[in-house]
């Protein structure tokens, strides 16, 4: 659930003054326009340096828009509820850009128009009242599945995003976890408190970022976006630097605003030249990263590890690696097993490998072993087998650090899948 738009524009039939070529390259045309209204808010830095064949980039806090171009038209479509009304409201400005520049006339239907209604009335205090209202909303589901039973909730975070566990009483947000308690008063709330809350909710809240805004900006990029570690190329150094510049410009518009200024320290650390990559970043603080997270290995397949270890790709083999301690990730689905509910058989073990733990959960079966042909200056390698159902995951450890070694047991048993016993 959330608040968002979906445009539909078709593409002249004719070249406007020589501004068209033959074969207009329309997802280029409205990438210029989102940068050109960006650069008019000052918010261009905030725009990922990256992209996707059907998916378009705008602003680090939101979900890319959605691109397609067929049948003579163009479809864009975007959601804005993460971000805020301020970002929604820019982009109608970039609606506006494209027809003032390009003649694209993005029309409302019956499929595709503003579930705000900000593209037709451009009241932006309604806008501001719908985000709020969404977020009361939001606030009564999410206390209704607390009363059911749920627990690990998440609002406005993708589902394999990088964060720590949940716990009952805590929901992740993009700004932290919070408390149900922070829901019930959202929940209780009428204007004009609903308004103060939601005000302090949402990214860009005012229609040119406030102060507070580049704050609220900051933290999000800080618990969310931001690997904790020195940055693995130039995405990550863009990201990175964003967040440092968005409290920066808070502090020029305000100098009296609280700020995460340690954090920013610790980011200014992290991107100086010469500063190790096996750099542990402080347990403390904000970003959920900084600490022991679910990480996603595919197929549906989860564990716990740190958030800031970095990810490795060697032709078909991927995995997870930080200070010369590697893991190596694969994972595979089958034809689900026919034997009842049984997981699938594990492997024979070899006989260079000594069995550390084997045992089943649910329709999950673990098997944990180390070889044994190895000297203790060649470190250690230890072998993870996780079968389900319909698949099986493979993880290879290994590594020197006795830190890492003592802690195997543990990442083994935090490996979950989804229950596909009745898919």
């Amino acid at each position: 659930m959330g608040l968002g738009f979906s445009f539909k524009a078709t593409i002249p039939a004719r070249r406007f003054s020589g501004i068209f070529a033959k074969e207009t390259n329309w997802k280029a045309v409205i990438e210029s326009a989102v940068a050109q209204v960006a650069e008019n808010y000052g918010t261009e830095f905030l725009i990922p340096p990256y992209g996707s064949a059907g998916q378009i980039a705008a602003h680090y806090c939101e979900e890319w828009l959605d691109f397609e171009q067929r049948d003579g038209a163009i479809m864009l479509s975007g959601r804005t509820s993460t971000c805020g009304p301020g970002y929604h409201a820019f982009m109608i400005d970039v609606i506006d850009q494209l027809k003032k520049t390009y003649k694209l006339e993005f029309a409302e239907d019956d499929e595709n128009l503003d579930e705000t209604g900000y593209f037709s009335d451009r009241n932006f205090s309604d806008l501001q009242q719908q985000h709020a209202n969404w977020l009361k909303a939001v606030a009564s589901g999410v206390l209704g599945n607390a009363r059911e039973g749920a627990d690990s909730q998440m609002i406005s975070l993708p589902i394999d995003v990088i964060v720590q566990s949940g716990s009952a009483g805590t929901v992740l947000t993009p700004h932290g976890p919070i408390e149900l308690k922070e829901l019930k008063q959202i929940e209780a709330a009428s204007n004009p408190l609903l308004l103060d809350l939601a005000a302090g909710w949402f990214p860009w809240w005012d229609r040119s970022p406030s102060a507070l805004d580049w704050v609220r900006t900051a933290k999000t990029l800080m618990w969310v976006d931001v690997p904790w570690h020195v940055p693995a190329g130039e995405n990550e150094t863009h990201l990175m630097s964003a967040a440092i510049k968005c409290s920066k410009l808070a502090k020029s518009a305000d100098p009296a605003v609280d700020r995460p200024v340690k954090e920013m320290r610790e980011l200014e650390f992290l991107l100086r030249s010469g500063t190790a990559k096996s750099t542990i970043p402080s347990a403390e603080g904000i970003g959920y990263r900084r600490r022991l997270c679910t990480r996603y290995v595919g197929s549906g397949w989860s564990c716990e590890i740190p958030g800031y270890w970095y990810e490795f790709q060697d032709d078909d083999n991927w995995g997870l690696t930080f200070g010369g301690q590697q893991m190596w990730v694969s994972s595979y689905t089958v034809e689900r097993n026919t034997d009842g509910d049984k997981p699938l058989e594990l492997s024979e073990l070899k006989d260079d490998e000594t069995e550390i733990l084997q045992f089943d959960v649910g329709n999950l079966r673990y098997r944990l072993s180390k070889r044994t042909d190895l000297t203790e200056d060649e470190g250690f390698v230890y072998v993870l087998q996780v079968t389900r159902l319909d698949g099986f995951l493979i993880i290879t450890f290994a590594g020197n650090d006795a830190e890492l070694e003592a802690s195997i047991p543990q990442i083994a048993r935090s490996v979950k899948s989804p229950d596909r016993s009745l898919g």
